[in-house]
């Protein structure tokens, strides 16, 4: 993997907590123009070392973290994401609010610590860097595709992770679609890339900043308004009544619109670790805790999408190639796509640790292999195009107030809606229970 060139440009990040992104940029600059002295080079080099060393550990603890309670809020069940656009259940919204809720506090604490504000104002850039060749349709069709996807394959690109580790069949489908979709999507985006880019250049991506006020005064109202839907969703709508209901269901025989949910066999539940099924609405507010150390330590938010495009791009590796394809080039080597390949493959981990501790491999249902493979080129494809996943738009850029991602979202969950009931009612709404 060639790292060299990307690494050079990050040879200051342990001063980030000194200056602001744009003076860490300025700053780095100057000390690589004036640095010649060979000690001065080992000591730089030795800090990369460090800093890289650093962020990979972070990327790998973050992503067993996600996929821990990805797999024990049981969000990841593609039956349960179905289901869910076909508002039978609410497990996946539980879990959206709450991951949402607590990344929207987090980013307006850290916005108000001296120490942690340039971090906040580096992801913040790192984000919106990725927005500048979107525009309003890219981002509409891109997020519908990606809902469509989700629909078809009963995942989204950060869910078929803990599918893969929690071994649900045919989820190494949706993993090969998405790399095609990723594949297809790199070599074609310098066609894309023309008629996706706005004609006129956004003044800022902030809504906040668009109606000129402060970032609190959005956000106090949007977490008031995220607990209150929270606490309805649990009260009219609890899960264990859902489980009592579904192990009565199981024991009486009936049948169901979809595969019954399957109870742990892992002995007798001795503790509340054990148990296959935690609260959604607490795993999602922990979970959103996850914006800490990828803020802090990786400058970046909470996205699964880029570290498929960097896997997808090693093939890349010739001087001719790296002309042709540049989008792909610059997923290989950049050190912001990096982190997120040691995330995702970590997330697998967590969710087969998670499965392990309560003895729930092979507990879901899967999509048949064909919805599996197409619904994962949707989704990855839709995010490339949309510029952002259900991580990225729904959870980091709906925190920190992006327009394109309170554009996005609706348009996710209306591809979502409209595949999955015409899914429903072509009888086309699949599921296997074997590899």
């Amino acid at each position: 993997m060639d790292m060299t060139a990307e690494l050079s440009k990050h040879k200051l990040v342990t001063k980030h907590s000194q200056v602001s992104p744009a003076e860490f940029v300025q700053e780095t600059k100057e000390k690589n123009d004036t640095t010649s002295n060979s000690d001065s080079n080992n000591n730089t080099e030795k800090d990369t070392n460090c800093v890289l060393a650093g962020k990979i550990i972070t990327a790998i603890l973050t992503g067993i973290y996600f996929g821990w309670f990805l797999q024990k809020s049981t969000v990841y069940k593609p039956e349960t994401i179905r289901n869910q656009f076909l508002f039978r259940e609410l497990i996946m919204f539980k879990m959206f609010f709450g991951v949402l809720l607590t990344s929207q506090f987090v980013l307006l604490l850290l916005s108000y610590i001296p120490q942690t504000k340039p971090h906040i104002e580096a992801a913040k850039h790192a984000y919106t860097s990725s927005l500048c060749q979107k525009g309003i349709i890219s981002t509409i069709t891109g997020t519908f595709l990606l809902g469509c996807g989700m629909a078809v394959a009963g995942a989204c690109p950060g869910m078929v992770l803990a599918q893969i580790g929690s071994l649900v069949p045919n989820s190494a489908y949706t993993v090969l679609g998405g790399i095609i979709g990723c594949l297809l999507y790199g070599l074609l985006h310098k066609y894309l890339v023309k008629v996706t880019t706005p004609s006129e250049p956004y003044t800022t991506h902030f809504i906040y900043e668009k109606i000129k006020v402060p970032y609190i005064a959005l956000a106090l109202p949007c977490m008031v308004l995220l607990i209150a839907a929270l606490v309805l969703m649990d009260v009219f709508k609890p899960e264990n009544q859902k489980w009592l209901d579904t192990k009565e269901m199981s024991n009486n025989e009936t049948s169901d619109l979809r595969p019954k949910l399957k109870l742990s066999t892992c002995g007798e539940a001795s503790s509340w670790f054990t148990e296959e099924m935690w609260s959604p609405s607490v795993c999602g507010v922990i979970l959103g805790l996850i914006q800490l150390p990828i803020i802090l330590v990786l400058t970046d938010t909470m996205g699964s999408s880029s570290g498929y495009m960097a896997i997808t791009s090693q093939w890349v590796v010739t001087k001719r190639l790296k002309e042709m394809f540049p989008y792909m080039a610059r997923a290989k080597s950049s050190i912001e796509h990096y982190w997120m390949v040691f995330y995702i493959i970590a997330a697998a981990l967590g969710a087969a640790l998670a499965a392990l501790s309560s003895c729930t491999f092979f507990k879901a249902s899967g999509p048949v292999w064909w919805q599996g493979l197409l619904g994962g080129f949707l989704m990855l494809f839709g995010s490339r195009l949309g510029s952002g996943c259900t991580s990225g738009h729904g959870i980091s850029g709906a925190a920190l107030l992006v327009g394109l991602s309170w554009i996005a979202v609706p348009s996710m969950f209306a591809g979502g809606i409209c595949t999955a009931f015409a899914m429903e009612y072509s009888g086309t709404n699949l599921y296997v229970d074997t590899w």
